[in-house]
This record gives C-alpha cells, sequence and structure tokens, in this order.
C-alpha cells in the first residue's frame, strides 16, 4: 500500500518489533569531551607547523588568501597559516599510538583521513600558548563545508595577543575578517567563531585585558545584524561598551576591503564607520589635488594613496620613473579620537612599458596600502598616463627672478649698479672670510660670471699644499648659486659623456683637485674647446632585441675650476685655463693667521653675520644677471704678445675677459639695438674703462703664462737668489762672483721652510730649465748646486710679464686722431 515495513508492523501489532527498535543514543555533550593532555598539545603543534610548511611549498592556499586581499607575507609567518593538502597522511605509520591521538584530536576521522583536508588552516592557543584547537576555511576548488574546527568545544583563541595593552578591540565574524583587519593595520581584532561563536574563553580573555570598548564587525547580512545584536547584549552585561558597526548592505569584512567602488581609501572608510559607530562625527577630509606636476616630476593621490613619481626617462622605447608610494596610516589606541598616526613608503624604479616590472610594482605597493592588486593596477594605468604626458616646466629668467625676495633683489641691484663695483667685489670675499689676493679673487669672480656667456673663462689655482686653494674656490662658489654649479671630488673617464643634455651648459665644473679629474682630462677639454661632447655607444634594442649604436651629445659652454699642486701640467689642458697661484709669503700667512684670530672675538661674529647678507646678495645679482650680446668697439685698437704659438688661446682669454668685466656692468651700460634679417637684437657695448681694468688683470695674471716655470718654481728661485745674495754679502765677495756660490737642499729648506718634498719637486724644474746647475750629488750623497740664472728686475720676482698689451692712452690717442 506504499507504506514502509515498519509502518505496517506498527499498524499490525500496534507496537514495534523489538528487532526494529533502536536504543536511544545518548549524544555526549561537547563540556563532556576529554580534556586534552600534554601529549596532545605537543601532537597538535606538530601538525600545525607540519601544515605550515606544506603551506609554504603549496601555493594553492598562499594564492587563496592573496585573491582575498591577504598579501602581508609576515602575517602568514606570526600565524603559522599551514594548508591541508593531503601529504600528513603520507608521513603518518598505517596504525600505532599517533594514528589513535590524531583521532582523539579530531585531526584524522573515524576512518582515518584528514578532517582539513583542502583547508587553509589556523591554529588557536589558550592562556598559556598551547595550541588546542584548529580552524580550516576550505579552498573553493575542494568540496565540503567552507568552516570547520576540531569537534567538541570552540576552545583556544586566535590573535590573543592583538589585544595586550589596547582598550579596545574588533570582534569580527571570522578569522578571515579578523587578519583582513590585521593586514589593513589594525591588529586589534579577535574574531567569534561565526554569529553565535562567542565564548567564554573569549570573555575572560578580554576582561583580563582590561578591554573596555568592542567594535562588533559582523556581516551586513540579516544573521550578522541578529548576532552583531545579541552579542552587544552579552558585552554590555560584562561592562563593555559595544558598538555595532553597519557595514555596507550584503558586505563582510573582507568583502569591504576589497571592494574598488567605496571611492576612498578602505582603511579610512572602515575608520570613518567605527567612528560613526561610537556616535562621532568623522573628521572632514580636505580636499587633495589628484594631479600635481613639479620641476622633477609629479605628485599623484588616488583616494588617501599617494605616489610620488620623479627621474622620468624616455630612451629607446622605454619610459622609465621612480615611484615612491606614500601610506598614511592610522592605528587606533585607546579611545577613538585618540590616533597615531604613522607614514610608510614603498619606492621603486620601474619601466611603464614593461609588464614585469609594472607586476612587480604592483605586489610591492598593494603590501603597503594593504589594498588588493586590481586596486593598484588601476593606479598605475592613471600614473602611466600622467608619465607619458609629463612635461618639465621650462625655467624662465622671470621664474627664476620671482625667487629673489624684494629686499635681496633691491640689494643686489644696488651693487649691480656701484661704479666701483669690482672694488666692492673684493671687499664683500674679505668681509665672507678670504683675506688678500685681490686680485686673484676678482679674476675667479670675473670667470665665474662669465659662465653665462657664449665662451667663459675656465680657472686653475696652481699652489703648493694648504695655501689657501680649496678655500678660495669654495668662497667664489659660495656666491654663486647651487643651480648653477656641479662640484666634484672626482671624474671618472666616462662620466660626463652620460650628462643630460643640458646638465653642463652655462654652469661651473668645480674640480676639488686635478688629480681627481685625470680620467676625464679629454672630455672636459674637448667641452671647452667645442662647446659640446657626444659619445656613441652600443646597446640592445627593447624592441628587436638586436644591438644597435645609440648616441649622447652633452652640450657646452662649461666653465672649469679647478685647483692642483702638480708642478707641470700637460700643454694641451694648461692652454685652456688661466692659471693663478696664491701668495705664500710669510707677510701673507701673517694676514691669515690675524684674520683667524680674528673670527673669534666679536668683530669676527659681526663679520659672520653680515656675511649671510653679502652671500643673499651676490646670489640674488648673479640671479639677476640677464644673456645679452656684448661687442667690442675698440677690439680693432688692441694689441697683444704674438712670439708664442700659446698665445693663439691667451688671446681669446684677454678679449673674452673684456667682455666679462662689460657684461658684470650690464645694468650700468646702455642697452642698443640692432636689426638683423628683420629681427631686433640687443647688446651693451664695451667702454675704455672696462678695457683699463682687463688689462690691469692680464698683465699680472694672464702674463704668467708666457713663464716657462710654473708659480711654486718661480718662487723657489726666487727665495734661492735672495738666499745667494745674503751668502754673498756674508762672505764680502764682489758682486761678479754671485753666481758661483753654492748650496744644498738642506740649505733651501732651512732658508725657505719649505718641506724636502716640496724643495726636491720644485728644484727638479728649476734644473731641467737651467735655471740651476748640479755640482754633484748622488742617491746616498749630498746634493751641491750653483745659481746659473739671474732675474733681470731688482727684486727678482717679475711680478708681471709684458704680454703687448696697448695702453689706454695710446688707444684714446688713435681716437682722437680719427676725430
Amino acid at each position: 500500500d506504499g507504506i514502509s515495513f515498519k509502518e505496517a508492523v506498527v499498524q499490525l501489532t500496534g507496537k514495534e518489533s523489538p528487532k526494529l527498535q533502536k536504543k536511544p543514543v545518548k549524544k555526549k555533550r561537547e563540556s563532556e569531551a576529554p580534556p586534552l593532555t600534554p601529549a596532545h598539545y605537543k601532537l597538535l603543534k606538530r601538525v600545525a607547523d607540519f601544515y605550515h610548511t606544506a603551506f609554504n611549498e603549496d601555493p594553492r592556499a598562499m594564492d587563496y588568501l592573496n585573491d582575498r586581499g591577504i598579501i602581508n607575507k609576515q602575517l602568514f609567518s606570526d600565524y603559522q597559516t599551514g594548508f591541508a593538502n593531503g601529504t600528513l597522511l603520507n608521513v603518518l605509520p598505517s596504525d600505532g599510538e599517533t594514528i589513535i591521538q590524531l583521532k582523539e584530536l579530531g585531526i584524522l576521522n573515524t576512518k582515518g583521513k584528514e578532517h582539513f583536508y583542502g583547508c587553509a588552516t589556523f591554529p588557536l592557543y589558550d592562556s598559556n600558548n598551547n595550541p588546542v584547537g584548529m580552524y580550516g576555511r576550505k579552498l573553493p576548488e575542494f568540496n565540503g563545508a567552507d568552516h570547520l574546527y576540531l569537534p567538541g568545544k570552540r576552545c583556544g583563541i586566535f590573535n590573543r595577543q592583538g589585544i595586550t595593552n589596547e582598550s579596545a578591540v574588533h570582534l569580527t565574524e571570522s578569522i578571515l575578517d579578523s587578519l583582513t583587519l590585521i593586514n589593513a593595520g589594525t591588529r586589534n581584532t579577535i574574531p567569534c567563531y561565526g554569529t553565535n561563536g562567542f565564548t567564554d574563553d573569549i570573555t575572560q580573555h578580554l576582561k583580563q585585558s582590561g578591554i573596555t570598548t568592542a567594535y562588533i564587525v559582523f556581516d551586513a547580512d540579516k544573521a550578522g545584524k541578529e548576532g552583531s545584536k545579541k552579542l552587544a547584549d552579552i558585552l554590555t552585561e560584562e561592562k563593555i561598551k559595544a558598538y555595532p558597526v553597519n557595514l555596507p548592505e550584503d558586505l563582510d569584512l573582507n568583502d569591504f576591503f576589497n571592494s574598488t567602488e567605496t571611492g576612498t581609501n578602505p582603511q579610512s572608510a572602515y575608520n570613518d564607520l567605527i567612528l560613526i559607530a561610537a556616535g562621532l562625527e568623522p573628521a572632514p577630509r580636505a580636499p587633495q589635488s589628484e594631479y600635481k606636476p613639479n620641476a622633477t616630476g609629479f605628485l599623484f593621490t588616488s583616494s588617501e594613496r599617494q605616489y610620488e613619481v620623479k627621474g622620468i626617462n624616455r630612451k629607446n622605447n622605454k619610459l622609465k620613473a621612480t615611484v615612491k608610494g606614500i601610506a598614511d596610516t592610522r592605528k587606533q589606541k585607546t579611545e577613538v579620537r585618540s590616533q597615531k598616526r604613522t607614514k610608510r613608503f614603498h619606492v621603486d624604479t620601474v619601466d611603464f612599458y614593461s609588464a614585469r616590472s609594472r607586476a612587480f610594482l604592483t605586489r610591492g605597493l598593494a603590501d603597503l596600502f594593504g589594498v588588493p592588486e586590481k586596486i593598484i593596477s588601476k593606479d598605475l594605468e592613471k600614473l602611466l598616463e600622467y608619465t607619458e604626458n609629463y612635461q618639465a616646466p621650462v625655467e624662465t629668467d622671470q621664474a627664476q627672478s620671482e625667487e629673489i625676495t624684494e629686499k635681496d633683489k633691491a640689494a643686489a641691484l644696488q651693487f649691480l649698479k656701484s661704479p666701483n663695483l669690482l672694488s666692492r667685489i673684493t671687499e664683500d670675499l674679505e668681509t665672507i672670510g678670504f683675506t688678500g689676493e685681490d686680485m686673484n679673487k676678482l679674476l675667479c669672480y670675473l670667470a665665474a660670471v662669465s659662465r653665462k656667456m657664449s665662451d667663459p673663462l675656465s680657472v686653475m689655482i696652481q699652489s703648493r699644499s694648504a695655501a689657501g686653494k680649496s678655500c678660495l674656490q669654495d668662497t667664489i662658489l659660495s656666491l654663486i648659486p647651487e643651480e648653477d654649479f656641479i662640484k666634484y671630488t672626482r671624474l671618472t673617464d666616462q662620466a660626463l659623456f652620460y650628462k643630460e643634455s643640458n646638465a653642463l651648459k652655462h654652469k661651473i665644473l668645480a674640480i676639488e683637485e686635478l688629480d681627481g679629474m685625470n680620467g676625464a682630462i679629454y672630455s672636459i677639454r674637448t667641452i671647452q674647446s667645442s662647446k659640446k661632447i657626444t659619445v656613441a655607444y652600443t646597446g640592445k634594442d627593447p624592441m628587436t632585441g638586436e644591438m644597435k649604436t645609440g648616441e649622447n651629445t652633452v652640450e657646452g659652454p662649461l666653465m672649469v675650476f679647478i685647483t692642483t699642486t702638480q708642478v707641470e701640467i700637460d700643454g694641451e689642458t694648461a692652454s685652456r685655463f688661466v692659471f693663478i697661484s696664491i701668495d705664500e709669503s710669510q707677510e701673507m700667512t701673517e694676514k691669515i693667521l690675524c684674520k683667524q684670530r680674528q673670527s673669534h672675538t666679536m668683530e669676527g661674529m659681526m663679520s659672520r653675520l653680515k656675511s649671510k647678507q653679502v652671500i643673499s646678495k651676490h646670489l640674488a645679482a648673479q640671479r639677476m644677471l640677464q644673456p645679452i650680446r656684448v661687442i667690442n668697439p675698440f677690439a680693432g685698437l688692441l694689441s697683444f704678445h704674438s712670439k708664442s704659438l700659446r698665445a693663439r688661446r691667451d688671446h681669446m682669454k684677454y678679449l673674452n675677459l673684456i667682455l666679462t668685466i662689460t657684461f658684470l656692468f650690464q645694468y650700468q651700460r646702455p642697452h642698443l639695438t640692432m636689426d638683423y634679417d628683420g629681427e631686433q637684437e640687443e647688446y651693451i657695448e664695451v667702454t675704455l674703462d672696462d678695457i683699463e681694468k682687463a688689462n690691469e688683470i692680464a698683465a699680472e695674471v694672464l702674463g704668467r703664462s708666457l713663464d716657462e716655470l710654473s708659480p711654486s718654481s718661480r718662487k723657489l728661485l726666487i727665495l734661492i737668489r735672495k738666499m745667494a745674495d745674503q751668502k754673498t754679502e756674508a762672505e764680502e765677495r764682489e758682486p761678479e762672483d754671485k753666481e758661483q756660490i753654492s748650496f744644498t737642499r738642506r740649505d733651501i729648506r732651512e732658508y725657505s721652510g719649505w718641506s724636502d718634498f716640496q724643495v726636491k719637486t720644485h728644484i727638479k724644474q728649476l734644473e731641467e730649465l737651467e735655471y740651476i746647475y748640479s755640482l754633484t750629488g748622488r742617491k746616498g750623497k749630498e746634493y751641491i748646486y750653483e745659481l746659473i740664472y739671474r732675474e733681470d728686475s731688482e727684486d727678482g720676482s717679475r711680478k708681471k710679464f709684458l704680454i703687448g698689451l696697448t695702453d689706454i692712452s695710446e688707444i684714446k690717442k688713435q681716437l682722437a686722431e680719427k676725430g
């Protein structure tokens, strides 16, 4: 009749058959589960360790968690995340005590199969840090329940240490939700075991930890909302303030942090929800510009993710740049309104046209911001677009003038219009600490100004060690804007060839010692003469993979500023520089020592304070000097020494020195215009005063190029002559016998105070050029010399060398004759 046999028996007999009756099975309550023993703890720890090893070896569980936005690899180690991939059975014996204990724990079921097979696992610990439970989250590719625990009563707590020294806790519905918060920077979170899984263990732990506030962050579904209200009542009874947090409809916490629809940083949006739950108003966020270009790149803001992009380089079908991601995080402390702000960053150089390079950067930034990689990928799409369209702002003279304060501008203008401008320069250099050497200081300053012209002067300071070469160089550079000079200690052979195209144009290249540029001397000489250097190199075409030839050109002109202690300079190099030497006399040393002592007095302190104003004035003046053509209407009336081949270059130095002086006086010269090819060309003209000052400088400085001796060797020769004169007078010899006075290197050292190294270095040049003669001497024996050369001038110093310059009075006479 379509009824079961059991029902038929009941209808016929009125009672169940004894054979069919089942004895009621008394279900064992969870509270009656046998307690775990230390042996169980030890075994469960070994299982957790084994699963953690499998997690690191088998990427499936890690990939699943990464897809859920949990990307901080340190968390996997901290919480001993595991993966039950079935390999545990391969290492277990077929029977024995271990199998029995694993079944007692619930790791293995009654059939000997893994309970957590296919799950990402997380061990749970008691107050004594013993593993007493385990949670498993089934991966989508495996069948079975999504959430698994060990059989019996829920024991243990996940992230027990996360609320140490905290007064607030974020209670979530699952372990993955808590991991999401921890990944985002909120570590004071404890998960429940479902909406009704708030255990006594959790209650006791919250009370023992001193928790006073709890934010309940359950799923935004019906069960989550009901469970949140129920838990709030329980916590209130325990005298813990409970604030249910309302997530957007139908989202759990993990989905909320991985959503791209919030339009803001998920962590910031979550912080706002916490404030709202506590009855507080979220602080309004200041509007942020999404894109802001600057001189080196641009800033880009997406929600609260900040990016700084600089060093943009387009070359060989590549688009490279340095990207710095800046994370601004807030960690909740004892009260919602008490927040600690920290900043972290991630920096990397990326080729935007390389998918592999972008993917590597994406992973690093996703880890930094704690958001899924797909969000970072969208940011990088915008970064790529902005980088492709980026154009560095053009630095105009007007832009530079805006950097000058009105006070500095007024002082600089007064300075540039001063009739005694050149003497004021030497006075200012004295004020900021460099005493004496007026002509050297003036020439170096003029050479620095000449960087703005088409044919700048280059300077080499040649003198002994400790004479003050570097001090003079640094003093001059202190008056030059930083953007107009580059200073190096050493240059490698190819360093300048790979500079940016305009990196050296109209700038000063300062080298501390000539030895530091020996490898690059060829490139420096070339850019001085040709106004540019070009290098051809081979490289791989990124598109075809084939080798091809590329080239890089660095534009000049360039002013070079070098110091050296070398006696003999290569002729090719020497001809391109104006040489100056430092006064090494005892009188100058006494002036320097007096200046040093003065710097420790009140007057010295006042000078240092005044130095700041002087430097600011000169920096402003240098920026205010505008590029303008300079014409010398008197050039045809000038003359120059022509007996040396080197005069061909020295003559140009002399002419450019005149133009530089006029250029410096541009605010005192009338600005004239000329028509050429339909365009107006502005220029200023050289005056006779400019030529007269140039003649004074050239006679003392450029004239030294005619001397075959180095400045230091010349000084040594002068000292030797003075020593010979004193010996002649002491021995009462006749004047014609002065040349036959003999002396040793020791005599020279005792008379001059020079070191043995300095005497040997410079006396070698005097001997080779036949200014002195070696009578005797060999290794291990005494060297004896005779002076065989006599100076023509009375004091033997030859301070000025005749270089055939036309006297100003002669020029005026010629002009008068022409009417």
